[in-house]
C-alpha cells in the first residue's frame, strides 16, 4: 500500500486546491478577535477573522484587543443587539472617545461594519491619541488596502524601538506584507517576538511572511509555535498544514489533519482544509467524510459542496447528490468556473452528455488552459459521438504535467476510446 506522501495528487477535478488555500495563507488579515469563555467575539468593524490576537503573557502594554468585560457579559448573557443598546445610551449621556470606542465594538457585534468606522472615526475627532480608537481605525484602513495609513496609525502605539502592544505590531507586519515589503515584516516580526515571545498572534503572522519568502521550513515552525501558544485557534493549525503540504511533508500534514479533527472538530473551514488534505493523499473515503463534517457545520460552504460533489463523481457514487451540491455551489457562484466544470462532470457521469457538452464548452471559453476542463469535455464529446474532438482535447489533457492526476484519467480514457 502506498503511503499517504505516495499518493499525492490523485484527484481529477476542478477541486478548490492546497495551492489556493495556500496562497489565501499568504494574503490573511490581522488577527483581531478576542474570546471570552469559549465564544469568539468580533471586534472591530468588519473583521469576520478567526484569531485570537493575544496569548497569555506577562507584558505589561495594555490588551487593546479585548472586548469591554460588561459588552462581553451582556453580549453573552442577551445577546449584541442589547450590547448595541447599551453602547448607544452610554453615547448620548457621555460622548467621549472611550464611548465612541465601545459603540464601534458593538457595532462590530452586530456585523455593521459602515456604523462602526464612523464611531471610530467620532472618537479619534474627540482624542486622536485614544490608543483603542487608533488601532482600530489602523484595522479598517488595512482592510481597505490603505496599508501606508494603516502602518502609521499603528506605529503611533509604538515606541522608538518598535514596542509596544502586540496587536499593533501585528498590523504593522500585515501592512508592510500589503506594500510588498516581506523581507522587512519578517524583520519587524522578529524584533515584535522579542518582546512578545510567546504570542500566539505574532508567530502566525511572521509564519505568513516567511511564506510570502518562500521559506517554508522557517513558517513551519513559526506556525507550531502559534498553535503551541494558542492550541484551540483553528486558523493557525490550518495554516501549518497548508505550510506542510507546500513544503512536500504530506505524511505528516495528514498526521496534523487527524490531529486538528479531534482538537478542532467544530470548525467548518478546518474540515474543508482536512478534505483537501485527504483528497491530495488519495484517501478518498476520509476525503468524503471531511467534506460531509465541513458541510454540516456549515450548510452554504460553496467550496466544500464542490469538493464533495467532484469526489462523489470521480467515485461514480451518489451522482444525485452530487449535482444537488454542485449546482447549489454554482448558483451561489454563478462565475465560478471550478463549480461549472463540476457540474459538467456530474453530468458526464449521470450519462447527459448533452447538456455537459453545452455547459463545458461554456467553461472551456472563459478557462481555456484548464486540464480539467479539457478532461471532462473531451470524454463528454467522446461520449456523445464527436470522437476525433474529444480525443483531441484528452490528448491535450495528458499533456498536464502539473496536474498529473488529471493526465492519467485522460491517458485511461483514451485508451478506453482507443
Amino acid at each position: 500500500m502506498r503511503s499517504p506522501g505516495e499518493q499525492l495528487s490523485r484527484r481529477c477535478g476542478a477541486h478548490i486546491t492546497i495551492e489556493e488555500q495556500a496562497t489565501n495563507v499568504r494574503h490573511s488579515g490581522p488577527d483581531l478577535v478576542v474570546r471570552h469563555g469559549h465564544t469568539p467575539f468580533i471586534l472591530l468593524a468588519g473583521m469576520m477573522i478567526t484569531a485570537l490576537i493575544t496569548s497569555i503573557g506577562c507584558h505589561r502594554e495594555p490588551n487593546l484587543g479585548q472586548l469591554s468585560p460588561d459588552l462581553a457579559a451582556i453580549l453573552q448573557a442577551s445577546g449584541p443587539e442589547e450590547a448595541l443598546a447599551k453602547a448607544k445610551d452610554e453615547v448620548e449621556k457621555n460622548p467621549s472617545a472611550i464611548t465612541y470606542e465601545r459603540l464601534a465594538q458593538a457595532y462590530a457585534l452586530t456585523n455593521q461594519s459602515e456604523e462602526a468606522t464612523q464611531a471610530l472615526q467620532s472618537a479619534l475627532d474627540l482624542d486622536p491619541d485614544y490608543p483603542r480608537a487608533v488601532l482600530g481605525m489602523a484595522v479598517v484602513r488595512l482592510r481597505q488596502g490603505r496599508f501606508s495609513e494603516a502602518q502609521s496609525m499603528a506605529e503611533q502605539l509604538l515606541d522608538e524601538m518598535q514596542r509596544g502592544p502586540a496587536e499593533a505590531q501585528i498590523v504593522v507586519v500585515r501592512a508592510l506584507l500589503g506594500l510588498d515589503k516581506t523581507q522587512e515584516a519578517v524583520e519587524f516580526a522578529d524584533t515584535a517576538l522579542k518582546q512578545h515571545p510567546r504570542n500566539a498572534a505574532l508567530h502566525y503572522v511572521i509564519g505568513d511572511a516567511r511564506m510570502g519568502l518562500n521559506q517554508i521550513a522557517d513558517a513551519i515552525e513559526s506556525y507550531r509555535k502559534a498553535v503551541q501558544y494558542d492550541v484551540d485557534e483553528p486558523k493557525y493549525r490550518q495554516a501549518m498544514i497548508l505550510a506542510l503540504l507546500m513544503g512536500q511533508k504530506t505524511d505528516e500534514a495528514v498526521q496534523e489533519a487527524r490531529i486538528a479533527q479531534e482538537k478542532v472538530p467544530d470548525s467548518a473551514p478546518l474540515q474543508f482544509l482536512v478534505g483537501t488534505i485527504y483528497s491530495a493523499a488519495g484517501d478518498t473515503q476520509a476525503a468524503v467524510a471531511a467534506y460531509e463534517e465541513a458541510l454540516l457545520l456549515e450548510p452554504d460552504m460553496g467550496p466544500a459542496a464542490n469538493n464533495l460533489a467532484q469526489t462523489l463523481a470521480d467515485l461514480g457514487e451518489q451522482l444525485n447528490r452530487a449535482e444537488e451540491l454542485a449546482t447549489k455551489a454554482l448558483r451561489q457562484d454563478p462565475h465560478n468556473h471550478a463549480y461549472a466544470d463540476t457540474l459538467g462532470w456530474v453530468w458526464v457521469r449521470l450519462g447527459r452528455y448533452g447538456k455537459a457538452v453545452e455547459l463545458l464548452q461554456k467553461v472551456q471559453d472563459q478557462w481555456p488552459e484548464s486540464p480539467s476542463v479539457k478532461y471532462h469535455l473531451g470524454y463528454a464529446l467522446a461520449k456523445s459521438g464527436e470522437l476525433q474532438q474529444g480525443k483531441k482535447l484528452l490528448s491535450e489533457a495528458v499533456e498536464a504535467k502539473d496536474r498529473p492526476d488529471v493526465a492519467q484519467s485522460a491517458q485511461e480514457a483514451l485508451e478506453e476510446f482507443n
